[in-house]
């Protein structure tokens, strides 16, 4: 409802007004009366009504300096002036203020509610104007962030390996380029939030930054953060500070996990990859927890006591499908890790967690398939806790080596390159959709980590290139033979944002898309 303030030093005036016509019926509400324009001008600054209804002539400030001191501070009202016949020139002041409001005294109803009618109008035609632009603010920010988004995403999937190339991104969405070093993190959302991650986001990235040290947020997927740190300083305080914020103002549980610091801008790949890697020690660490790739590969680097022949013959084992030789093998080598005095049965414990957490960033739902063969969730601390001896570690172990025997031997038809070719496929037919790392990985049941590692190792490049490829190409036929605009086709091929897709083609094709529209055009200008 409107709000309506009533100032009038005669108080049958005052009371009056409050019955004269049914408020209600006019969507408003008489919440405040006061008697003299300084009291008015307190009540107006305290209150914020909407409709001010004033009389002139009042003690200590009258109606017309009470406006003026309110118009100076640019506080919001719609006026109704109160005069009597022999006020009438004197109100006219009040025209000069913008007040287009007047009633004589004495009032009748039909003229307040005419005037009351015209002030509504006005009032919900500002108010439609109001919402209009503060829709399209808004909608300007979540475009400005989905862009944003999007962009840091390819820089931190592996869009290029040139400085001068994620420069020139940064540049795009006007973000800081020049520090002495930069990291990737990962903040891992652990349970389902009431609010939009991404509306809390700038909340979350103001109360993080601070002093030299600047931090940039953006949502990779709908359950992970990513952050982009310039100038670390490489505390622990600095990085228990970022997640003790980021619990409090999310209002949930989260994991951090941060990569190694690198000099240059093309680092922020490496950075990412690491801080997923170190992700994945959230099996082992438990969640709500802070990781640092650092950390736990100094700590599985010492731990660890499985040789590198142990391993190799283990994971043949797990290849060939030889469970007996992996028994004994398994057997053979705790007994001989058992008469060792400086080994503790934790060591091994740890040792074995150590040895699972590479097999199953190749098969995420390897993990799901084990803990429900077990019982409990495998890879946690309070899961291998629970063995007091050394034959309950040892059945456990050769349990789960079983049961990745069994899943591996199931899955061997997913031949890597078939896989691969799929995902070639896919990425063809769903270049126009927000293809990312992350959504193929979902797509096909793999690590994004691994999947990474796995169409470079392939294909010879990453699947963002392989993509900005298809693209391209795409783009390129358009150009030639269509007469969409730039910024339509930069829609069509899964760029939301033309100055993005302008500076993608030009990195490929060395000129710009509007330059290699017309070039097509002309017969042998392109070759």
């Amino acid at each position: 409802m409107y709000k309506v303030l009533i100032v009038d030093d005669e108080k049958n005036i005052r009371e009056g007004l409050k019955v004269i016509i049914d408020w209600a019926s006019f969507n408003c509400e008489v919440i405040a009366d006061v008697d003299d324009g300084l009291l008015g001008y307190d009540a107006v600054k305290a209150l914020r009504p909407d409709i001010i209804i004033s009389d002139i002539k009042m003690p200590n400030l009258d109606g017309i300096d009470m406006i003026k001191r309110l118009k100076s501070e640019n506080i919001p009202g719609k006026f109704i002036i109160l005069s009597g016949h022999s006020e009438f020139d004197y109100a006219k002041s009040a025209i000069t203020l913008g007040v287009k409001s007047y009633l004589l005294k004495p009032l009748e109803e039909e003229h307040l509610e005419k005037c009351l009618t015209h002030i509504l109008h006005e009032l919900e035609r500002e108010n439609k104007e109001k919402n209009e632009i503060n829709q399209l603010k808004t909608d300007y920010i979540n475009q400005s962030m989905i862009y944003r988004s999007s962009v840091l995403r390819d820089i931190v999937d592996g869009y290029s390996d040139s400085n001068e190339d994620i420069k020139n991104l940064l540049q795009l969405i006007q973000m800081r380029i020049e520090a002495s070093d930069y990291t990737c993190g990962v903040i891992s959302i652990e349970s389902e939030l009431s609010t939009d991650v991404s509306t809390q986001l700038p909340i979350l990235e103001k109360e993080l930054n601070m002093n030299a040290t600047e931090i940039r947020l953006f949502l990779y997927r709908k359950d992970q953060i990513a952050c982009i740190i310039y100038n670390n300083p490489r505390r622990q305080d600095f990085y228990y500070d970022i997640h003790y914020k980021t619990d409090q103002i999310l209002n949930t549980k989260t994991t951090l996990a941060v990569g190694r610091p690198y000099k240059h801008l093309n680092g922020l790949g490496k950075s990412f990859s690491e801080a997923q890697n170190a992700l994945s020690y959230k099996l082992i660490k438990g969640n709500n927890s802070v990781i640092i790739i650092e950390n736990v590969e100094k700590l599985a680097k010492s731990s660890n006591m499985f040789s590198t022949d142990m391993f190799n013959q283990l994971t043949s084992c797990i290849e060939h499908h030889q469970k007996d030789t992996a028994k004994k093998l398994i057997q053979d080598y705790f007994c001989t890790l058992s008469h060792k005095k400086d080994v503790s049965l934790l060591d091994l414990k740890l040792n074995c967690l150590y040895f699972i957490i590479p097999i199953l960033r190749e098969h995420p739902n390897l993990h799901e398939q084990m803990s429900e063969i077990v019982g409990q969730d495998i890879m946690t601390l309070n899961s291998i806790f629970r063995f007091l001896t050394y034959d309950e570690l040892i059945n456990w172990f050769i349990n789960i080596i079983n049961t990745i025997m069994d899943y591996v031997q199931a899955n061997k038809k997913k031949d890597t390159l078939a896989m691969i070719d799929k995902i070639k496929l896919y990425i063809k037919k769903n270049y126009a959709q927000n293809i990312t790392l992350s959504s193929i990985a979902d797509t096909f049941y793999i690590n994004p980590y691994y999947l990474s590692n796995l169409f470079k190792s392939k294909t010879g490049t990453n699947y963002l290139q392989y993509l900005t490829k298809v693209r391209v190409e795409v783009a390129k036929d358009l150009l030639e033979t269509s007469d969409l605009k730039i910024y339509e086709i930069a829609e069509q091929i899964g760029y939301g944002n033309p100055k993005y897709f302008s500076t993608v083609f030009e990195k490929h094709m060395g000129m710009k898309p509007s330059e290699y529209k017309r070039a097509s055009r002309k017969p042998n200008s392109l070759y």
